[in-house]
């Protein structure tokens, strides 16, 4: 639809106005031709019915300028509408019809009944002329002769066939027959299913966290009730057929057993002996009385066989769907055999270590959000056999796709720990290829005093408190930590641990959940793709560790209030604790200077890092000079970079 600017003084007058919230031109009717003003209006409906981009949309306007006929958008919201609404007409006309045809014509109130419902085929007869639809080729077709030559060759006759009314003729049973061609379209009632599926998916996802486990129960429940409808409605069509057949052959039938029988009790009667016989039972007590009944039930029971094989399917698909979900029985077999080689071949293990091991082990199942996209550290020689892709679906993703993956996997990590995993910062989609989860039950040691730190820990859950032994009595420090990250100084620096951390014991705590990252390959990536990064990541460690051997001295000033006794202020204690006597015991004055010189080392360690900083950005400047002529665009990243660092040296000053 070709648009006029209304600021162009060489054309008509034109006014701006909006359609539905789209804006569009009008131009003044002495101008426009009575043709031109239907194909804009048909544009105008068209345009606000669709739910396609502006590219497609102006692709449908080029198509239709040609044809005078309005076109009905097979994916707008009146169309999908009045489709939900031919679904429940669909199977109105399934379930009356077999029984209008075995037990005679409507009357009464129902003839208005069935004359609505055959207004709605009507309708979908008519619109299904001028509605759009999409080619094998995900092409929408617009035209109109293409949407006509496609319905010809399809439904066109036998929808024609099912609106004939051939009751006026009195031929109701041709009608009815007729009518029976609408079965093949049961198909569309399975968008009602589907609505329905999704209704329930988005209701259990409000008080269920794990949306996969929620999608496959509900889709393996709704199979089983699709496989039953099915089974149920052949039984209910068997049942019409085989009353029409034997009310044909005898049209005066009454039965002696049922006098005064109405027709919903001989249904009843019928769909009793029809489901019986599918099932295989056959209890007897309704018995085929000449061959051509005895033919008919031959046939049934070949179709109770299929259907057999059919509801045998379901069950077992659904039984395999809701394994799926819980993957740890075949892991924890391969796992509870080579246990029970170890023990055949050297000795038993304790029954406590057995039960740690194993729920280790399910708990890592359990929340490791990786799966098989996982990478296998210690499988790699070198760096870039750390960081290649491994095969399967996430290998063939784009770059896009999976850092946006990795960030729904990971949200949770990466908003509670920003300094760590910086938001612009692409180490942390190749770090995050290595977390395992952990956890630790109330009371239980994570790290101890003086041990070497194998992998870094992101607590998400649960809290900590740090215990430092002086002198034999090990004491506790007044140092909370709901989420924080561990061994990450340790790591960085290859050092030993000063303090212990411990799972809170408290009776309102909980255990300790978090992500294990283990030390070699953060070190790895670190040193050969993110040297910047490594150099923020210990200074904060630094800034933490720092914070940790304040505590200490905090803690010493807050006992020395409690304690009584005098003491001198060369010798004022570090940290006081009560004895297991009841008595106080006062750190020694070498602790204490051990204490203060690792505080100074520490202070010296951040003033090298900075300065280090700052040699760098002084050597990035000379750079800059020689950058700035042959490529801007390089010079505007590494004036960008120059920021990061004078932000981060400004707020460490």
């Amino acid at each position: 639809m070709s648009r006029i600017t209304p600021d162009n003084p060489m054309h008509p007058i034109t006014q701006k106005r909006k359609l539905f919230g789209l804006p569009f031109t009008r131009m003044k009717k002495s101008n426009i031709n009575k043709k031109t003003l239907y194909v804009k209006t048909s544009n105008k409906i068209l345009k606000a019915l669709s739910v396609y981009k502006k590219e497609t949309f102006s692709f449908q306007v080029d198509e239709i300028k040609n044809h005078n006929c309005p076109i009905i958008n097979h994916n707008g919201a009146p169309k999908q509408i009045f489709d939900y609404l031919m679904c429940f007409a669909i199977l109105e006309s399934n379930i009356l019809t077999p029984y209008w045809l075995a037990f005679g014509p409507p009357i009464n109130e129902a003839i208005v009944y069935d004359a609505v419902m055959q207004g709605f085929f009507f309708v979908d007869f008519i619109c299904n002329f001028f509605t759009s639809f999409t080619s094998g080729r995900n092409k929408i077709i617009i035209d109109p002769n293409l949407i006509a030559a496609k319905y010809i060759r399809t439904w066109f006759i036998f929808d024609l066939l099912a609106l004939m009314p051939f009751r006026v003729f009195k031929w109701p049973s041709v009608e009815f027959f007729f009518r029976l061609f609408r079965i093949a379209k049961l198909e569309k009632c399975l968008k009602i299913f589907q609505t329905f599926q999704k209704l329930l998916i988005k209701f259990f996802n409000r008080f269920y966290q794990n949306s996969h486990v929620v999608k496959v129960v509900v889709k393996s429940v709704f199979s089983l009730v699709k496989v039953l409808c099915m089974m149920y409605f052949t039984i209910y069509f068997i049942a019409c057929c085989f009353i029409r057949f034997f009310r044909f052959n005898h049209p005066n039938f009454k039965d002696k057993n049922l006098p005064g029988v109405t027709n919903e009790r001989l249904m009843l009667r019928t769909s009793y002996f029809i489901s019986t016989t599918i099932v295989g039972v056959g209890y007897g007590d309704l018995l085929p009385a000449n061959s051509s009944e005895m033919i008919a039930v031959i046939l049934i029971i070949l179709i109770g066989a299929m259907y057999y094989t059919v509801l045998a399917g379901a069950f077992n698909n659904i039984i395999s769907n809701i394994k799926s979900l819980w993957p740890n029985d075949e892991n924890l077999n391969t796992l509870e055999r080579w246990l029970y080689k170890v023990e055949t071949r050297y000795r038993l293990l304790p029954q406590e270590l057995h039960k740690k091991i194993i729920s280790h082990f399910e708990y890592y199942w359990h929340k490791d959000r990786l799966k098989d996209i996982a990478k296998e550290y210690w499988k790699a020689e070198n760096y870039n056999d750390l960081v290649a892709d491994q095969s399967g679906h996430f290998s063939l993703l784009s770059n896009d796709l999976k850092e946006e993956l990795l960030d729904k996997l990971f949200k949770d990590i990466f908003t509670t720990f920003p300094n760590f995993f910086e938001e612009k910062s692409k180490l942390k989609y190749e770090l995050c290829f290595h977390f395992q989860p952990r956890i630790y039950k109330i009371g239980e040691v994570i790290l101890n005093e003086q041990e070497t730190v194998l992998e870094i820990l992101f607590t998400y859950r649960g809290r900590l408190y740090l215990e430092h032994n002086f002198n034999g009595e090990i004491m506790k420090l007044s140092y909370n930590l709901p989420r924080a990250i561990i061994g990450d100084y340790e790591v960085l620096l290859n050092k030993k641990t000063i303090v212990s951390y411990h799972a809170a014991f408290k009776k309102t705590s909980i255990p300790v959940e978090a992500f294990a990252l283990p030390r070699k390959p953060f070190l790895m990536i670190l040193a050969n793709g993110f040297p910047e990064d490594e150099l923020k990541l210990r200074i904060q460690s630094e800034i933490k560790h720092l914070e940790i051997v304040k505590c200490l001295i905090e803690t010493r000033n807050q006992t020395n209030k409690i304690d009584n006794s005098t003491i001198s202020e060369t010798n004022r204690p570090l940290i006081v604790n009560q004895s297991k006597k009841g008595r106080y015991s006062v750190i020694s004055e070498g602790e204490n200077l051990i204490i203060q010189s690792k505080y100074r080392s520490l202070e010296s360690n951040i003033e090298d890092l900075t300065f280090s900083y700052e040699s760098i950005s002084k050597k990035i400047e000379s750079l800059n000079d020689l950058v700035e002529n042959k490529c801007p665009l390089m010079m505007k990243l590494k004036k960008d970079h120059d920021n990061k660092l004078g932000n981060l040296i400004v707020r460490r000053k």
